[in-house]
């Protein structure tokens, strides 16, 4: 039951934001490459922004001198961790841009 995408999608959209940096905190090591990849995946398919955001940041922050003495063994996921947030801020970017014309055309 521990590698169900549902069950781990639904725990991982119901801890709390304030809970975030204990539980990136409690992550060991060898799990970091997998949770990562978990991430990309969620920011590709959920529109939860603000909560991919909190994680990548919390997460990127707290194993950060680990992630960079061990490049090379997390450089796939965190290449595409890095592809997905750029895909997610061109999306928003374009909406937002949109929104502001539009609300300039109407004012």
């Amino acid at each position: 039951r521990l590698n169900e995408a549902d069950l781990l999608r639904s725990v991982y959209e119901r801890i709390p934001s304030e809970s975030v940096q204990l539980v990136c905190s409690s992550v060991p090591t060898p799990y970091l490459e997998r949770l990562i990849a978990f991430l990309t995946v969620q920011i590709e398919a959920t529109p939860h922004v603000q909560l991919h955001l909190t994680w990548s940041k919390v997460l990127l922050m707290t194993h950060g001198t680990w992630l960079c003495e061990h490049r090379g063994a997390v450089a796939a996921p965190l290449k595409a961790l890095h592809k997905a947030l750029g895909r997610q801020y061109r999306d928003v970017s374009s909406v937002a841009n949109s929104n502001s014309h539009t609300v300039a055309f109407v004012t």
